[in-house]
């Protein structure tokens, strides 16, 4: 998608908006166990500065998300390309509370950054 702006629009409005961190924890891959089950395993944890939005109840049914979730949108000057690949997706911590990464919109090229939308999946996630 191309804009007409020519700087980052995020970085330039993350001067005034609230940013925060999470810890970001892309997904490496997956194993058999000893009884033969697959397990998911992921790098080392990565701190990312970024702005968390609710994802608001008006857009669920135009972007196809379950009422009975909680959404959220990371808005983020680092690129997050959980979705390029095609496997499991990469988590997103935020106050101990982990979310997986459900869509992403890639204004990278035109604006500098990105937005992904994250589900919660209500487990704590140490990153080890």
């Amino acid at each position: 998608m191309r804009t007409n702006f020519g700087f980052n629009v995020l970085a330039t409005a993350q001067t005034v908006i609230r940013k925060q961190i999470v810890s970001y924890i892309q997904y490496a891959g997956r194993t058999k166990n000893a009884i033969g089950n697959y397990v998911s395993s992921y790098e080392v944890a990565v701190d990312m500065e970024v702005s968390v939005q609710p994802v608001s109840r008006s857009l669920y049914q135009k972007m196809g998300l379950d009422f009975e979730k909680n959404y959220v949108s990371i808005l983020s000057i680092s690129n997050i390309d959980s979705l390029a690949r095609d496997e499991s997706p990469d988590l997103i911590v935020i106050d101990n509370e982990s979310f997986e990464t459900v869509g992403k919109t890639d204004w990278d090229r035109s604006a500098g950054w990105v937005r992904v939308v994250c589900v919660s999946v209500n487990t704590n996630f140490s990153g080890t």
